[in-house]
């Protein structure tokens, strides 16, 4: 049976892990299915066949600590521990059976702790990995580079030299050196800069990184393309086909603009022949001013205007126009306007496609310089073991994969499985269907609504119905939807709040957010009931100088409203550190620190001090100190020349 378990966050799903995995440590199904304690007077080494599967080396270690301190409770006082309740009634067994199976199973354990099987998933897979190393075309030895990031920038710097170094009678570089200055000049054309080589680690989010040619060539890194390398690569070292690629781009290009056009012509035509209607006064400014664009052959749109999804909203309300005349109206433009954003929309990505285009020829070259790279320093990147792996691993191969790497698992619990890939999963499945296929018990548990591990390409959507299509039979759904970790207030809040918002985006047409957030009411805890708890939501609007914003920013006032609230909570008997600043983006939380710090230096000296601490905090980069000496190096080294 393969359970799968939906737990929303606070709701138990550590405890319930480590639950299942002291259930199978203690005993097993008979042939009827019925629950037996392992016989405490032989040994049983139950854990060798079990594999816990967490997604950090933190979580590991934590798991595997909680599960020897439960064992050990299990062990010398059973009556304490959380546990004990749940395994008489599974095994149907007294304190003292399961006390003495426990204490068996722990000493079986502690002296075969090498065996115990809690491990990420990239440590299994390593696991296999090492020992299929031939088999794969890899030395015995090789090395794991965890920085993908660096391998690649080695990739764009060789791509670099080979170009200062080449001849000008060499056709792949001079075509190189050709794609080279067309992608610039298509970023210089699109008002995007021509830097294509920042590849400075140290800039994190800004415009251009996103624009350079390393994050282009992050797409080395996705399972996207290691799916489909060969047909990529092949594709990118034709150099016509680029050529005609981008030819084709411009013709479709060229094509959406003459009928954006016409669509902005018409719209104004219709619209000037709308009894009672009088368009100039009657529609927002900026639609117009939008259309009027649109038809002049300006097509580059604000982002607010593409945002906009209905004609409805863009008539002015005014007295002066009938429900009828405006219900005309809307009939009559709809059409035109849902042309216009639909093919703004099209423009906008086939643009972004074409500008880089010839980026994307010299991915071919920056592959062949990672491959290279990785081959005469034996190494393989952490992202290839998947591909690699998926040589390996295959339906009817699981008993040989166990024979070579000296194991025979039975169980497989695997934790935060909203966070696995694709790629993850493919090389997962074999050895679950095994395990299904021999009746044992495995379980997989996480919540899609938690998935943090987009950026290593997870894929939620498999918790949601993937699994199931693949192992319907042998599966047994269930969720968690008790939340012992928040206050009351909270999780009334959180109800409420993300229930209309979930409703909200599914009546926009997103459908995947009904199945992701169907089971968000979770229930408040007996020990929780009457706790209180205290949510605030403050809304900021773009500054204007009105005696309230003082033209400020929405960062800045949010950061100054933030400190603000701080002081207040100091000042009411909290401690600081129960205090937690969240924000969504690293410069964000680097704004509140340097704010902090400089009201503290300020003002008033009858203000408590607040002591910061965060990862932001700590970089060498965010250090005043070390900024002004690297400045003061940087203007040195550039004035070397002078002298």
């Amino acid at each position: 049976m393969l359970n799968i378990i939906k737990a929303s966050a606070g709701s138990g799903k550590t405890f319930t892990l480590a639950k299942e995995y002291i259930t199978l440590l203690l005993g097993h199904t008979d042939n009827n299915g019925k629950w037996v304690l392992n016989d405490p007077k032989r040994t049983n080494n139950a854990h060798k066949r079990i594999l816990a599967i967490t997604f950090t080396n933190k979580a590991t270690e934590e798991m595997k600590s909680r599960i020897v301190a439960e064992m050990l409770m299990l062990a010398d006082k059973p009556a304490e521990s959380n546990y004990i309740a749940d395994l008489k009634d599974k095994y149907l067994a007294s304190e003292q059976q399961i006390s003495d199976t426990a204490r068996r199973a722990l000493v079986d354990l502690l002296f075969n702790y090498s065996d115990f099987n809690i491990s990420t998933i990239d440590s299994f897979f390593q696991v296999i990995l090492r020992t299929f190393a031939r088999d794969v075309e890899l030395v015995d030895d090789f090395n794991v580079e965890m920085e993908d990031d660096y391998v690649i920038s080695v990739g764009i710097h060789n791509l670099i030299n080979s170009l200062r170094a080449g001849s000008d009678t060499d056709n792949g570089i001079r075509q190189l050196h050709s794609w080279l200055l067309k992608s610039i000049q298509n970023k210089i054309d699109e008002k995007q800069g021509w830097n294509v080589f920042n590849i400075d680690a140290g800039i994190q989010n800004s415009y251009s990184e996103k624009l350079s040619l390393k994050a282009i060539a992050n797409i080395l890194k996705t399972e996207g393309f290691k799916l489909r390398k060969n047909e990529i690569i092949d594709y990118l070292s034709d150099f016509s086909k680029i050529d005609a690629f981008q030819r084709e781009l411009s013709q479709k290009i060229s094509g959406y603009e003459r009928e954006l056009q016409n669509y902005a012509s018409q719209f104004n035509a219709v619209a000037g022949k709308i009894n009672g209607f009088d368009a100039s006064r009657n529609l927002r400014t900026g639609l117009m001013k939008a259309i009027g664009q649109i038809e002049s052959g300006d097509f580059n749109m604000s982002k607010d205007f593409l945002k906009k999804t209905d004609i409805s909203g863009e008539i002015k309300q005014s007295p002066k126009i009938s429900d009828a005349v405006r219900a005309d109206a809307e009939n009559q433009l709809r059409p035109i306007f849902d042309a216009v954003q639909r093919d703004l929309r099209k423009l906008k990505a086939l643009k972004s496609v074409r500008s880089n285009i010839y980026a994307l020829g010299l991915l071919g070259n920056i592959s062949k310089n990672v491959e290279q790279f990785r081959a005469e320093n034996e190494i393989i990147l952490l992202s290839d073991t998947n591909d690699l792996l998926k040589r390996i691993i295959t339906e009817d191969d699981a008993p040989f994969i166990y024979e070579r790497i000296g194991m025979m698992l039975s169980n497989y619990l695997i934790d935060e499985f909203q966070d696995t890939s694709r790629m993850q999963w493919e090389n997962l499945h074999p050895l679950l269907s095994e395990s299904l296929s021999r009746g044992n018990g495995n379980l997989i548990i996480g919540d899609e609504k938690q998935s943090i591990y987009r950026f290593r390409n997870a894929e939620p959507e498999l918790l949601q119905k993937g699994v199931n299509s693949q192992l319907g039979a042998y599966v047994n759904s269930s969720s968690l939807d008790t939340n012992y970790r928040s206050s009351e207030v909270v999780v009334n809040f959180n109800n409420a709040f993300f229930s209309i918002l979930s409703q909200k985006l599914t009546d926009m047409q997103f459908p995947t957010v009904k199945d992701t957030y169907q089971n968000i009411v979770q229930k408040v805890a007996p020990t929780k009931v009457g706790s209180g708890g205290y949510v605030r939501i403050e809304q900021f609007v773009k500054g204007k100088d009105d005696g309230q914003s003082n033209g400020q920013s929405i960062n800045a006032q949010m950061v100054d409203r933030t400190i603000d609230i701080i002081r207040d909570i100091i000042a009411r008997g909290y401690r600081q550190r129960d205090i937690l600043v969240l924000v969504d983006k690293n410069h964000l939380g680097t704004e509140v620190i340097e704010s902090i710090m400089s009201t503290q230096t300020q003002g008033d000296e009858d203000q408590p001090k607040i002591n910061v601490v965060s990862n932001e905090s700590l970089l060498l980069k965010n250090s005043r100190a070390v900024s002004t000496i690297v400045g003061v190096l940087r203007f040195l080294d550039q004035q070397v020349g002078h002298f």
